[in-house]
């Protein structure tokens, strides 16, 4: 199943996103769970990434801005300790949510109670 995320390959400005179509959706590890991702926040902390700017982010290039995101958890590695597939979760990783799936710690994510539209729970993920 393809799928698309957004890819930093040099620092700059919004001119250095690219859309990048991938072939086969990624596996889930241990302890791991596989999200579709429904919302993602666009904020400032995005931009400074995206330029290599912001101090906390240890990673290099290329990377898939999006700091924090809600989604669906699609499937759980082994032993993944977590929310069940089916279930609306969010979590703030601080990059990759700028894609339609993400592999997270299963531990990592925070269901999302009923009622609760998935748009506001990435821009308001706490942990």
């Amino acid at each position: 199943m393809s799928w698309k995320r957004v890819t930093v390959r040099e620092w700059g400005g919004p001119e250095v996103l690219e859309i990048e179509r991938l072939d086969a959706l990624p596996e889930p590890a241990s302890g791991e769970a596989l999200v579709r991702v429904k919302a993602a926040g666009v904020g400032y902390t995005d931009t400074i990434v995206r330029r290599g700017k912001y101090i906390d982010y240890k990673g290099g290039l290329p990377v898939t801005p999006g700091y924090d995101l809600a989604g669906e958890v699609v499937a759980l590695g082994p032993g993944a300790a977590g929310p069940s597939p089916g279930t609306a979760v969010c979590d703030m990783p601080m990059h990759g949510s700028y894609a339609e799936y993400v592999v997270r710690p299963a531990a990592d994510l925070i269901p999302i109670p009923d009622g609760v539209a998935m748009i506001h729970s990435a821009a308001n993920t706490t942990r």
